[in-house]
């Protein structure tokens, strides 16, 4: 017996790797740690801001990542790279960096390919298939062409890109990505109480639910019994319908606040929580709406687990007229057994909700895991696509058509900052302003081009790890398919302390 005891402490107990990485689990769970462990990165460059952006996603275990770049190391270097040492200087910048970026935690595995970006877009874009995600600094590139070109190929090929970019007190983020399914956005709330359209089981626990008689147990009635109680009587009063107009709302509302007596906390609960009667449980939302009719679009190259589990979908709600149910039921006042009680009337329902999709998903072609369409099946309500454009997209009309002819409109500087990386080396006000005009812009960008100018390209390390991990945190969306990810460009400004974002 005691022995037993002791093997279900020591089973209760996290392992050494759950506590090392215990607060970052709090964030995406299990899963999206095993995700991001299954993960190869590709790093393009060992600029300070793409060590500062890869530092990042070593730290929580991203699984394995190569450092591509074909430089050496300079004195110049050292004095913006902390991944850089004197014994560096000579010596291939990939390997260096690898090498140290290699210290920061043994769980991850690390390599380096001494060879120019360019020279393998150039001659070898397949290369690139072999990754979850490219990383690329934009002063990694001989040419701003060249990191068009992989950012059309990786589009085409749906292997998501983050671009980043630091000069001076300015740095950027772009994500680019053709699609990107999560399955789990983390909703403020997963809770579906289904009050509208409450089902047979539930509605025979609240007829059965007995009166109360006396003062405390009439303020432990959970609130979900009072407000179907008083929605059954409302509608035998009022011709088989809940409130639909104003005014009625205000009297059933009414109607709900007179069973107070006294200080009754479920009271409150059951006033606040009114409007759940009047959510309706089989309207399908506009984004699962869109996701239904894109389902039937046909490529090799889409992720087919989620596509199947959004077919099995569409099935589910056109045969049963709304979606599984979570099963989450929120706190309220209530005796603990009675919260219990409704608690497995929810989760009943929810498993028989998940049987029956299961069910479904079996008909389908693809084999889906059953952890996934478990995960599928709670967060269906809320399942999201991320639909990005291509790096040459920036020069659209509609995107140029977003700059205002505000001084401070960081958009503007954007624009610059692109103009400035076309050009490549060191150029003057007059010919970034210029480039910048030829790319569409017709505001005033005088002040932003001297300021660019200025820079010549340098990094401060500051900015740069400012900017690491804005990219770092949504590459660990990307790569773990949780929360959504950024769509699409961040720039902060250094000197205005001002970070803004645009769709582009």
């Amino acid at each position: 017996m005691h022995r037993d005891k002791r093997q279900r402490m020591s089973d209760s107990i996290p392992s050494q790797k759950d506590r090392k990485y215990d607060r970052q689990l709090r964030l995406w769970a299990a899963s999206g740690q095993r995700a991001l462990e299954d993960a190869s990165v590709c790093l393009l460059g060992s600029s300070p801001v793409a060590t500062e952006t890869m530092k990042n996603l070593i730290l929580p275990n991203v699984g394995s990542y190569t450092v591509v770049d074909g430089g050496n190391v300079t004195e110049d270097d050292l004095s913006a790279n902390f991944f850089f040492d004197s014994d560096s200087i000579g010596k291939s910048k990939a390997q260096s960096a690898s090498l140290l970026l290699n210290e920061l935690n043994k769980d991850s595995t690390g390599s380096y390919l001494d060879q120019k970006p360019s020279k393998i877009v150039a001659s070898n874009l397949s290369y690139f298939d072999q990754f979850s995600i490219i990383v690329a600094s934009v002063s990694s590139f001989d040419k701003y062409s060249d990191l068009e070109a992989l950012s059309e190929y990786l589009y085409s090929h749906y292997i998501p890109l983050v671009v980043i970019s630091s000069a001076g007190f300015y740095g950027y983020v772009r994500v680019v990505m053709k699609e990107l399914p999560i399955i789990d956005t983390h909703p403020d709330s997963l809770v579906d109480l289904r009050l509208d359209s409450p089902w047979p089981e539930l509605m025979e626990y609240v007829n059965n639910f007995p009166e109360p008689e006396t003062a405390a147990a009439r303020d432990h009635v959970p609130m979900i019994v009072l407000l179907l109680k008083t929605a059954d009587k409302w509608i035998k009063e009022h011709e088989g319908g809940l409130p639909t107009k104003r005014d009625e709302k205000l009297a059933f509302k009414k109607q709900v606040e007179a069973l107070r007596q006294g200080d009754s906390e479920n009271v409150d609960e059951a006033v606040a929580a009114v409007w759940r009667l009047y959510q309706k449980s089989n309207q399908v939302p506009s984004q699962i709406r869109d996701l239904f009719n894109l389902s039937a679009e046909d490529s090799t190259d889409r992720d087919p687990t989620f596509w199947t589990l959004v077919e099995a979908l569409k099935d589910f709600v056109a045969e049963t007229g709304t979606f599984p149910l979570s099963g989450t039921v929120p706190d309220f006042k209530a005796y603990t057994k009675d919260y219990v009680d409704i608690q497995r009337v929810y989760k009943d329902k929810a498993n028989k909700d998940l049987s029956r999709f299961k069910e479904i998903v079996a008909t389908k072609v693809v084999e889906v895991p059953e952890t996934v369409i478990e995960e599928f099946s709670k967060n269906s309500r809320f399942i999201h696509l991320a639909r990005g454009t291509s790096l040459t997209h920036d020069i659209s009309p509609e995107s140029l058509a977003q700059i205002t002819s505000e001084d401070d409109d960081l958009l503007k500087l954007y624009y610059v900052i692109r103009a400035s990386q076309m050009l490549g080396g060191k150029q003057d006000a007059f010919s970034i302003m210029t480039k910048t005009n030829e790319l569409g812009v017709t505001a005033d960008v005088v002040e932003y081009s001297q300021e660019v100018a200025r820079y010549e390209g340098r990094e401060l390390h500051n900015i740069s790890s400012v900017i690491g991990g804005v990219a770092s945190q949504e590459i660990v969306k990307i790569l773990a398919k949780q929360y959504v990810p950024l769509n699409n460009t961040v720039l902060f400004d250094g000197i205005g302390s001002k970070m803004e974002k645009w769709l582009l």
